[in-house]
């Protein structure tokens, strides 16, 4: 690869860590959301970003703090495994996003993104998305809701 291909290649690639690399691995994708506003649109907004790169979100799962932690549906093989919205990372998921600065529990080959934002849905659409996935007022009001704001 020449070093104008590499350029383009770092040019179209937005938010996510290796999202390229990962687009060539995966063509399905299972999204783990926290059973919240923010965690619901961060799971449709997170589905059209994986769309851009061509991969097809397969299956969307809840995910809750406590004991139901634990109680969520095994990802399915070869498929990319993507947790939104949720501050206690999995070691099964390739794709950990959330709007506080980390999660307890990411593993360091893992693709990350975490910032401190008043909402997941908001960062998702609005940084690492090379386009706005939802209008700026509906990321406002997901924000207040979810950062109980109001």
């Amino acid at each position: 690869m020449n070093l104008l291909s590499k350029i383009d290649s770092i040019l179209d690639e937005s938010g996510i860590r290796n999202m390229s690399t990962i687009s060539k691995d995966y063509k399905e994708a299972e999204i783990y959301f926290h059973m919240d506003l923010d965690g619901v649109t961060s799971a449709i907004g997170m589905k059209a970003y994986l769309r851009k790169y061509n991969i097809k979100t397969i299956a969307a799962h809840p995910i809750q703090y406590g004991d139901k932690e634990f109680a969520v549906a095994k990802p399915k093989p070869n498929t990319l495994h993507v947790l939104v919205d949720f501050a206690h990372g999995k070691p099964i998921m390739q794709i950990h996003t959330d709007h506080h600065d980390g999660q307890v529990g990411v593993s360091k080959d893992t693709s990350t993104s975490f910032v401190s934002t008043p909402s997941n849905a908001a960062y998702i659409s609005q940084v690492l998305s090379p386009g706005d996935l939802f209008p700026p007022a509906d990321a406002k009001i997901i924000s207040t809701v979810d950062s109980a704001d109001f």
